[in-house]
């Protein structure tokens, strides 16, 4: 190993420790080793990642120095892992499976996300005792936090407490996944920059007419639920991948708009397409969630209809 390919593997772990160290940019620690693979394959990816993964391991393990070790410590530890994980084993699958097909390649990158959600929900749906520890544990930090504005606010704590559980019990694997798939936009759309062809298969992508029976069947389970009575472990996860596979169409609909924009602009890049829409989003409130309603339903006519001609 070269001194250079040292050098640029330890910036890409001092980058992605400081971005961890940074709440609000967490969600970036794997930019900068996907950046790697400009110069590098998976491997120097991979060791990246893994002597990232270890420094946060160890830094979450200094912090709780000196605490009894418990079941419940060990699960919080886990959960709190769980995103980093996903987000580092991600980048080094996606830089693998380069030459795959798009939706093969996005699959395996989310995949460890998946096997390691559903075990976590398998096994806190075998361990009520644990649950309920930890769901009291949330609260505390929860009351710890909140308790004095909701007060003032006039909102009961105990009620609003119930409420933000269930949401983030339900986006906690779906936000994992969209924030995966972003970055890994992102980055390759950053390393492809002066690529035509990137551009021109992102207004291409379309997916396959299968495709939509993960998508029908999981919302028919979800609309079912409000019939039948699922247990909370099984509710969790048909949400989840309720909300996953709409996200594949999300993105179909949002290549659809890029296409015409290519159509009437040769030169558009879907990156600046990709944030301009971003922007809209998070500083017109409410139209983020009308946005992936319009781009989903505009993938899922694409399978029926022809819109890109």
């Amino acid at each position: 190993m070269g001194k250079h390919e040292v050098k640029d593997i330890i910036i890409s772990v001092v980058l992605g420790y400081v971005l961890y160290s940074l709440t609000a940019l967490s969600f970036l620690i794997s930019f900068p080793l996907l950046m790697l693979s400009r110069r590098y394959g998976y491997k120097e990816v991979l060791l990246s990642a893994t002597v990232l993964f270890g420094l946060i391991i160890g830094t979450n393990l200094w912090q709780v120095r000196g605490v009894e070790f418990t079941q419940l410590l060990f699960c919080n530890q886990v959960i709190g892992l769980f995103i980093p994980f996903s987000l580092l084993s991600a980048s080094v699958l996606w830089v693998k499976e380069e030459g795959q097909s798009v939706i093969k390649r996005w699959f395996i990158t989310i995949l460890p996300s998946l096997v390691c959600f559903v075990a976590i929900v398998i096994w806190l749906s075998l361990n009520p005792t644990l649950t309920t520890e930890l769901v009291e544990n949330f609260r505390q930090v929860f009351e710890l936090m909140w308790n004095e504005m909701l007060q003032q606010l006039g909102i009961n704590l105990t009620s609003f407490f119930d409420v933000v559980m269930l949401v983030l019990v339900n986006i906690f694997l779906p936000l994992t996944v969209l924030i995966i798939s972003v970055v890994s936009f992102v980055a390759t759309a950053s390393l492809k920059a002066h690529d035509p062809s990137f551009n021109d298969s992102v207004a291409n992508f379309s997916i396959s007419e299968r495709g939509i029976w993960p998508l029908l069947s999981s919302w028919t389970l979800v609309l079912l639920g409000k019939f039948v009575s699922y247990p909370l472990a099984v509710s969790t996860l048909v949400i989840a991948f309720a909300c996953i596979s709409t996200f594949v169409y999300t993105f179909e609909g949002f290549t659809i708009l890029f296409y015409y924009r290519k159509k009437n602009r040769p030169l558009s890049k879907a990156i600046n397409m990709f944030f301009a829409l971003t922007v809209i989003s998070l500083f017109l409130p409410g139209v983020n969630i009308v946005l992936v309603f319009i781009l989903s339903i505009l993938g899922i006519l694409e399978t029926w209809f022809t819109l890109k001609k």
